[in-house]
């Protein structure tokens, strides 16, 4: 009986993709085999989808001329906080408190301009669970690093200097309901924006067009 060996290189779906794939050798009259040496034929499964996701990023890294690791630092955190970028969390609009929208949860976004080294490679600051609460914890903080602007360390459902947010606002008329909020005059927030608009990549990006596919 012939014998094939799985090499999986990606996510968990590859790995679903790859048991199903050997569901169909094992169909098909092959023995699945753990060691490569014995193999009749050598399946390599890999993820075209995350490479493009890498290309992407590292593109994005050059326009803003930031270093690609604060640039795949913030993707990487985005992707593990909500991978399918499809969670929400309702709070204060960004310039009227009383009213309530649906945040995107979001990692980095709002202090995106902020960074940090880890034994000399620099990384993106992120927000901490707090920032997703209405009110203030004695202690807490609402970003890893707390850097106070103005006096004043960023505040839950907030943004930094750099930074902008977004948010599903359901009294926006039209079919995309999804927005963005950053400070008055902020060219590095608008310019991070203007960019990833260019490049048609962002998390985003993703969520406008699934408003408008829906």
């Amino acid at each position: 009986m012939p014998k094939v060996h799985i090499r999986t290189y990606g996510c968990q779906m590859n790995e679903r993709d790859s048991e199903q794939v050997a569901q169909m050798f094992a169909d098909g009259g092959y023995t699945v085999t753990a060691d490569e040496t014995d193999a009749d034929a050598i399946l390599v499964n890999t993820c075209s989808v995350r490479d493009q996701a890498e290309q992407k990023a590292l593109e994005l890294s050059k326009k803003l001329k930031e270093d690609w690791t604060v640039t795949l630092s913030h993707e990487a955190l985005e992707l593990v906080g909500d991978p399918e970028a499809n969670l929400l969390v309702q709070g204060p609009h960004p310039e009227h408190p009383k009213r309530q929208v649906f945040h995107w949860f979001e990692m980095c976004d709002a202090v995106q301009a902020e960074t940090y080294g880890v034994d000399g490679i620099e990384v993106s600051n992120f927000v901490l669970p707090l920032y997703f609460t209405s009110s203030a914890e004695r202690g807490g903080r609402n970003d890893f690093l707390g850097v106070k602007h103005r006096g004043k360390t960023l505040q839950s459902f907030g943004v930094n200097p750099g930074g902008y947010i977004g948010f599903y606002d359901p009294k926006l008329r039209g079919e995309d309901k999804n927005t963005t909020f950053e400070l008055d005059n902020d060219p590095r927030a608008l310019r991070r924006q203007r960019i990833k608009r260019q490049l048609e990549t962002g998390r985003g990006m993703l969520r406008r067009r699934r408003a408008v596919v829906e």
